[in-house]
């Protein structure tokens, strides 16, 4: 299939704008120009990535349309549409970039903007300030500052959230989630939460967590240290406060603002706005809250 004029038109601007190389350019236009290829590149030839030569450097500014990409690095100044996947070494999007497969970076995938992924997207270190969507995240770090929104599962090793992130579930080591929390299952070794979460299942060897804003949820908590406690703002006393856990177990807890059906563990202290329905223990402390039934065991 022969490429149209308009499209090699803009091609040939680019090269000569500096936005692509010429081993970028020729490659384009050799891959287009191939009747046997298609826009979209099937599984089998993805496959096959790794014994094809990367183009040099990709160069968008202002606004341009590319299929697939396979490149040492990908850089987008504006608006950038790719129609298939990406897989670049090194990829920095400053603007909005769209692609409707899936995106892999080998090494720093850094965004200032808007990126939308309609696949899955796999990365070493993704950093970025402004939103992120797509249909699965695997990564090693995943540093944000804005909002990240995965309809799958999210796994890394290290996460740091300042902002809104939602996802099917949560996996990863080491969490330190700042703003608003909303998935399934989050499992983890360290989790630190400050503002809301709502989820089902939390698992963690420590789960830390400041509260600020609306009531959070959950419906177990089992790590072996629990801490959860006000925040302190400006306008923490101007919202109702709580998490609402229905079940935790652990080995030491301290709450404050907790109200749940039941808490079992050796050492439970009880703080102000917590409100316990049954707890079990081998101590069990009040510091401010209620507990309507407790069982001590040795």
């Amino acid at each position: 299939m022969n490429m149209e004029n308009d499209h090699l038109e803009k091609l040939k601007k680019m090269l000569e704008n500096g936005e692509i190389d010429q081993k970028t350019y020729d490659d384009i236009t050799e891959r287009w120009g191939n009747a046997s290829n298609t826009a979209t590149e099937t599984t089998h030839e993805k496959k096959e990535n790794s014994e094809r030569q990367r183009s040099g450097k990709v160069r968008i500014s202002g606004s341009g349309n590319l299929s697939d990409i396979y490149s040492e690095e990908l850089h987008v100044s504006g608006s950038a549409h790719i129609n298939g996947f990406v897989d670049s070494d090194v990829i920095s999007i400053s603007g909005s970039a769209k692609v409707s497969g899936d995106l892999k970076c080998n090494e720093e995938f850094e965004v200032s903007g808007s990126v939308a992924i309609a696949g899955d997207i796999d990365g070493k270190a993704i950093r970025f300030s402004g939103s992120l969507t797509g249909n699965s995240l695997k990564c090693k770090t995943l540093d944000v500052s804005g909002r990240v929104k995965i309809l799958k599962d999210i796994l890394a090793e290290q996460i740091e959230v300042s902002g809104n992130i939602s996802s099917e579930d949560i996996n990863a080591k080491i969490q330190h989630l700042s703003g608003a929390v909303r998935t399934g299952n989050v499992t983890g070794e360290e989790i630190r939460i400050s503002g809301k979460i709502e989820a089902n299942d939390v698992v963690c060897k420590r789960f830390e967590m400041e509260i600020y804003g609306s009531k959070s949820e959950m419906k177990k908590l089992k790590a072996e240290a629990v801490e959860i406690k006000y925040g302190h703002g400006r306008f923490s006393g101007f919202f109702q406060r709580n998490v609402n856990i229905d079940e935790i177990n652990c080995r030491r807890a301290f709450l404050q603002g907790v109200i749940s059906k039941s808490i079992r563990g050796d050492e439970i202290i009880v703080g102000e706005g917590s409100e316990i329905e049954y707890a079990e223990g081998r101590i069990i402390k009040l510091e401010g809250g209620t507990v309507k039934e407790k069982k001590i065991v040795p």
